[in-house]
């Protein structure tokens, strides 16, 4: 893995649900994991780039591409992902058939995976949680162009996390994944 610069970090961005995002250079962004930072380098090592490709061998082109990178003092693990414009994709936008299209297929490819023996990944996000009245999936962007872009493939698999948050995230986990599924539900009941 390469390393990444540290004098190219500009402003915080975002500091919701998992992630810390600063500007990166001129045209990207770098994001760095609360879970990772608890995992432990060595751990985080092995699982981002691990559950990185899983997301991309079944969502392929929907998700964002990243460059995993290090520290130079080999303690923390980032992504390096372009800056997009955009917003959270919501009911709203399924008025439209090409993002209809494009959601059903990550639908289907969601599906696939947990079919398949693979853990769920969070597409509701943060901002998806706190919506209540306009529900969106927050991990889903809406691009100025109208493409449907996936930039956060954090896994709901338990033993991605540090032992001692397990027990927490596995409540978090019993309340938040039928959310996130009867959500998804209902995104498909419109696009149909």
């Amino acid at each position: 893995m390469n390393t990444y610069n540290r004098e190219n970090i500009g402003k915080l961005i975002s500091w919701r649900g998992d992630h810390f995002v600063y500007e990166y250079g001129e045209d990207n962004v770098i994001k760095f994991s609360k879970f990772d930072f608890l995992l432990g380098f060595e751990k985080a090592q092995k699982i981002v780039p691990e559950e990185y490709t899983l997301c991309k061998q079944f969502f392929g082109e929907y998700i964002l591409d990243s460059e995993i990178v290090v520290s130079d003092d080999q303690k923390r693990v980032a992504l390096i992902q372009r800056k997009i414009v955009g917003h959270c994709l919501t009911r709203d936008d399924l008025r439209n058939e090409e993002i209809r299209r494009q959601f059903r297929e990550i639908a289907e490819r969601y599906s696939a995976m947990v079919k398949s023996g693979h853990s769920e990944i969070d597409l509701v996000g943060h901002e998806g949680v706190f919506r209540i009245f306009n529900r969106c999936l927050g991990n889903i962007l809406v691009t100025n162009t109208g493409k449907l872009v996936i930039y956060d493939v954090t896994s709901l698999n338990m033993s991605r996390f540090a032992l001692f948050i397990r027990p927490l995230m596995y409540c978090l986990a019993k309340i938040f994944l039928p959310f996130q599924r009867s959500t998804i539900h209902r995104f498909l009941a419109q696009a149909q």
